[in-house]
């Protein structure tokens, strides 16, 4: 919260400089007036007792998989995974092999793949995926490339 005293009559501008933490600058520039009575207005709205609310976003990162055959690397789609603690849908592969998680809030989450395309077996390996306060995504410690984190399924026999 700020507060700003003594302030004199004239025009100035209002900009956010240091969010909260987890939270992206709200890069809105609002024009403030204070008039000969010392009456203060945002965009030409008079501020009340209570204040003046800046809002602001959180910081949440995007996790791409791009799902591939273990041999051909051939993209597939129809795989299920779920970024299990993060409160989003489960997603499926689509054309490209690609599913994305979004926006996932600052944290740690465990991926999974919950179901393999037809006639592939699943990959039953966890992975951490870590959100960091940069809004950056981790999978096991390693950097997750924006074209999607590669898991591979083998074809049934």
């Amino acid at each position: 919260m700020a507060t700003f005293t003594g302030v004199t009559t004239g025009n100035y501008t209002l900009t956010e400089t240091t969010p909260p933490p987890g939270f992206i600058v709200n890069p809105t520039i609002y024009q403030v007036v204070v008039d000969e009575n010392g009456v203060a207005f945002i965009d030409g709205v008079p501020v009340t007792p209570t204040g003046f609310v800046v809002t602001n976003l959180p910081i949440t990162g995007v996790l791409n998989i791009r799902l591939l055959d273990f041999v051909s690397e051939e993209p597939l789609s129809s795989g299920v995974f779920n970024l299990e603690g993060s409160g989003l849908s489960p997603q499926v592969t689509r054309a490209f092999g690609l599913a994305t998680f979004e926006p996932i809030p600052i944290g740690t989450y465990t991926l999974r793949q919950i179901a393999a395309p037809p006639f592939y077996l699943e990959d039953r390996t966890p992975r951490t995926v870590v959100v960091l306060d940069t809004g950056e995504v981790t999978v096991d410690g390693n950097l997750a490339p924006m074209e999607g984190f590669q898991i591979f399924n083998v074809q049934r026999t």
